[in-house]
Parts: C-alpha cells; structure tokens; sequence
C-alpha cells in the first residue's frame, strides 16, 4: 500500500573519493571523470631499495588514520539518520499539561473517541505520556494516556487490525497497567526528524514515530488507529508534537 522510501546511489567521483581516501598511495585523488583514483607518488631519496620499513610504516599510519576518520564520520551520519529522544536518561513524563498527537499526514489527532479533526484549533484531545520502562538505546518507552470516563486508559495494541493490511494489529484503550506488566501498552518513541521552531506558543514541533517493540508495529493514524507491522515508514506514523518540554531520568515504577 505504501512503500519504503528508497536511496539514490551516490555520484561516481564520490564514489571514487571514498576509494582514494582508503587507497595506500599517500596522494591519491579522485579522477573527476568518475574513472577511480589517480596518483603520484612521492619522490623517495635513494630509489626503491630505501624505501623500507619505515615507508611502510608511514603507509600504515596514513591508512589507519583515514580508517579512523571514515568509521567517525560514518557513526555519525548513522546515528543522525536514526535519531533518538535523547541519549542516556531519556525518560518522557509529558504529562502535566498534557500534550496533543497530531498525525502528519491527516493533521487529526489522536484520541479516546479515534482520531479528531479541528483539535488543535478546539484544544481537545489531549494526551499523557509517561514512560512506562526505563529507556533503552536513548529511546523513552511510554504509555500513551487519555481521560476515560473512569479514570485513565492507555492505548495497546490488540487484534482486529485492517484487513486490507497483511499482518497488521489494532489498539484500543484499556485501563494502565503499571509495575512492570504493560508490554502491550509500552510504546519506543524515535525521533523521525529534527524537531523545529515553527512559532507555536506551545514549544517546538517534534516528529515522533511511536513503535510497539513487543508486537514489531508502529502506531498509525492512516485506516482508524492501528499497529503497521514492521518498522515506521511514512507520514501515517508521524506524530507531531509542540512542546519545549525534554528528557530525564527514569523515575521508577
């Protein structure tokens, strides 16, 4: 129904700079045409019998220092694409006020009744989130909490998700469970992008996904309410947020 998005490939020169930056000839570049590396190599005093030992030793630290560099520069571009709630200590307690869960590609949010339109310009629909278990990976683990007319229920996953939707599950509000036992209501929240400052009084605009670690769904907005199977893959599991509240340390059960 809706795919994952794909990856262009890179352009060939960067292609080729990636390779001369490993390659061991110490002034190596990258050939524009996209034909790979080229090179010249330094004059050594002496000719081929004085190289050595020590010039391999300077190819050696050359390499080992561009190895280096290149798994750092990987790391982070990796740990930027997979974004967090924060790093250690991300626990959510959102709570108090309460915030509202705005679905990206409906603009509805989300709510005891489904999902409501015209809530951010009615101030309803507001939401709880509590962390639920300590955080794992920089990610908070939460419930997600409404006002029943008995007191609080929290959103799990259940079955009778959309048949159009091979291997999906559904939600529905059931009453918080605490102490430990609530797996079907715990929650991973990841970052889907880069919060921002779009002018709401309320605080910054954050881009959740909320995924369902147990059952291997994610929450969407896009048929009713309902665990995706698999990983969070479009604007239906987005989930604006304005608030300028942050993490903090895991508070117990």
């Amino acid at each position: 129904m809706r795919g994952k998005i794909g990856s262009r490939a890179a352009p060939a020169v960067a292609g080729a700079t990636l390779l001369c930056a490993l390659a061991v000839t110490p002034n190596a570049s990258a050939d524009p045409s996209g034909g790979g590396c080229r090179s010249t190599a330094y004059p050594v005093a002496g000719g081929a019998a004085h190289r050595g030992e020590s010039g391999l030793i300077r190819i050696r630290k050359l390499l080992s220092s561009r190895l280096v560099k290149l798994a750092a520069t990987l790391t982070a571009a990796l740990a930027l694409l997979l974004g967090t709630t924060g790093t250690a200590n991300a626990a959510i307690y959102w709570d108090n006020p309460g915030v509202q869960l705005v679905n990206q590609a409906s603009q509805q949010c989300l709510d005891v009744q489904g999902m409501v339109p015209g809530c951010m310009a009615g101030g309803t629909s507001w939401i709880r989130l509590e962390s639920a278990q300590p955080d794992a990976d920089g990610h908070a683990r939460v419930q997600i909490i409404t006002n029943g007319p008995s007191g609080s229920l929290c959103l799990g996953v259940s079955y009778g998700g959309p048949s159009q939707i091979q291997g999906s599950l559904g939600t529905r509000w059931e009453t918080c469970e605490v102490g430990g036992n609530n797996w079907d209501q715990v929650w991973t929240m990841i970052t889907a992008a880069p919060a921002q400052n779009v002018g709401n009084p309320a605080g910054l605009k954050h881009f959740i996904n909320f995924h369902s670690d147990t059952y291997n769904v994610c929450l969407d907005g896009g048929i009713g309410v309902y665990g995706f199977p698999g990983g969070c893959v479009n604007d239906w599991q987005v989930w604006n947020i304005y608030t300028n509240k942050t993490s903090e340390p895991w508070r117990g059960y």
